[in-house]
């Protein structure tokens, strides 16, 4: 048999390289970090989600019980006993809310527990049914008329003594405001049981596609930022309208405790990102896997931008964000600022180097 040409020669000893060279990298290939994300996600459900959903759940409990004693005796004691309850649940709330991914985020339920703005014109007609006014009633209604901002709106938006005189002579009103507290507390349910369900198949997401734990939780940490920057705060600045203010667009502008509500939330956004949960033994999290891959600016960078953001939301403090739109818009843009330079690292720097999938947010686009 004959020997080939030289050039045959040359390509099948180039093919035979490449073989042994493939063969060869198995044992230098890529680390594999399949038991770090699921240390990570192990660690965000068991102290993070866990955790949160249950306080939520007592929380509501606890609400659901100071509205119906207000329903049956209205005066200012159960009225001030039922408005502590709502903040102390809302911000419960916070802690829960950026939980809001794949199964979760399908079932639409963080939805019905809270959204702003509430619709007053529909709840003021509904207030004039003749159904009988029961959980079953409020859960056939849109979402715009139930759940914690509508709570507040019933229990913050008029005077006290107008609030008290409507609880004793409406009966829709009495009705309506009890009604919300027992399906709040059976969503706040719901929520944890689906949790619960979901808890294995999430802790096993340790791929890196879009529907990998780290993915959904990375696409939740840029979802709140985009959210706050836009719709708490950028609806109420008037940036869609041309500058005209609008306070209803803030998320509690009735009981005025919007920038509470964000500063809990972005307490528990660090929490994400770092995986420091209080009383955890295994914190590990997005600033430790960055760390292990030798991103140690990138990481650095991040700490600093979290440090602006909060050292904004301390300075904005003393004052409710519904008089700052009166008085100071200045401030609360430089909030927007400080959060969109966090968000720039998240979804740029971040997200680029730990191959993460950016998807499209509600909040996303302007």
């Amino acid at each position: 048999m004959p020997s080939p040409p030289l050039n045959l020669k040359f390509l099948l000893l180039s093919i035979a390289s490449l073989l042994l060279s493939a063969c060869g990298n198995d044992d230098n290939s890529s680390p594999n970090y399949t038991s770090q994300r699921k240390m990570q996600l192990d660690n965000l459900y068991q102290n993070g989600v866990a955790s949160a959903h249950t306080n939520f759940v007592i929380a509501c409990e606890q609400l659901q019980q100071a509205l119906e004693t207000l329903s049956t005796t209205p005066d200012l004691t159960n009225l001030s006993t039922a408005k502590e309850q709502w903040l102390n649940t809302i911000l419960k709330w916070k802690h829960c809310e950026l939980y809001d991914v794949g199964r979760i985020n399908n079932s639409h339920v963080h939805f019905r527990i809270q959204r702003w703005p509430i619709d007053p014109e529909g709840l003021a007609q509904v207030l004039t049914t003749e159904e009988v006014v029961d959980e079953t009633f409020i859960s056939s209604r849109g979402s715009s008329i139930i759940g914690l901002s509508t709570i507040e709106y019933l229990l913050f938006s008029q005077e006290e003594n107008e609030t008290l005189l409507a609880l004793s002579t409406d009966d829709n009103y009495r009705a309506y405001i009890n009604s919300l507290g027992q399906y709040l507390l059976t969503e706040a349910s719901n929520l944890q049981i689906a949790w619960e369900t979901y808890k294995t198949e999430f802790i096993a997401a340790t791929g890196t596609g879009l529907d990998g734990g780290q993915n959904m939780i990375a696409n939740a940490l840029i979802a709140y930022l985009e959210e706050t920057i836009k719709l708490r705060l950028g609806h109420a600045l008037g940036q869609d309208n041309g500058g005209t203010t609008i306070y209803t667009e803030l998320e509690a502008p009735y009981a005025k405790k919007s920038l509470e509500l964000i500063t809990e939330s972005f307490a528990e956004w660090k929490l994400m990102y770092s995986g420091n949960y209080p009383n955890s033994t295994d914190n590990y999290g997005f600033e430790d896997f960055l760390l292990e891959l030798e991103y140690d600016e990138i990481d650095a960078n991040i700490q600093q931008a979290i440090q602006n953001v909060d050292s904004q939301l301390l300075a904005l403090s003393a004052t409710p964000l519904r008089d700052l739109l009166d008085d100071n818009l200045a401030s609360i843009e430089e909030l927007q600022n400080r959060l969109q330079e966090l968000l720039i690292l998240i979804k740029v720097d971040f997200s680029s180097n730990l191959n993460i999938v950016v998807t499209v947010t509600d909040a996303d686009g302007d």
